[in-house]
């Protein structure tokens, strides 16, 4: 949190992010989940609205996001391959192009986790690509 103004370090509350476990590699499969305490952390696909593989465990959707997608005229929740604009991420130091954001969602396949792609597609990506991620925190 170094360069951060102290008065938003100081409000920032630490939460409990309950996150899905790769159930495939785990050594106790019949753990769904776990419960990280965290300042800062990447949503999960239910925080942002987005239709989840393993439903009521990674939250509540946040209100923000049930917006965009009832602007976009969405039925309900967003869906998995499929591409939105509302839901694009830009790099600070370019905000003309639209850049790969990591969720904290893992796939349940056992090697990759959510993503939002540079098209807004959200999709399944291999753990060990280098993207940026959009962290959130809690005032």
């Amino acid at each position: 949190m170094a360069g951060l103004p102290t008065d938003f370090v100081n409000a920032i509350e630490a939460i409990k992010a309950p996150r899905l476990l790769n159930t495939v590699s785990e050594p106790d499969k019949n753990i769904p989940s776990e419960t990280i305490n965290a300042k800062f952390f990447l949503p999960s696909l239910e925080q942002m609205y987005i239709t989840p593989q393993v439903a009521g465990v990674e939250g509540d959707y946040w209100e923000y996001y049930k917006t965009l997608a009832s602007a976009a005229g969405l039925p309900g929740k967003f869906a998995h391959n499929t591409s939105y604009s509302q839901l694009l991420s830009y790099a600070l130091d370019n905000p003309s192009i639209a850049q790969v954001a990591r969720l904290g969602s893992i796939h349940t396949n056992s090697y990759q986790a959510w993503a939002i792609d540079s098209n807004g597609k959200i999709i399944g990506s291999v753990v060990n690509s280098p993207y940026r991620c959009r962290p959130a925190c809690f005032i």
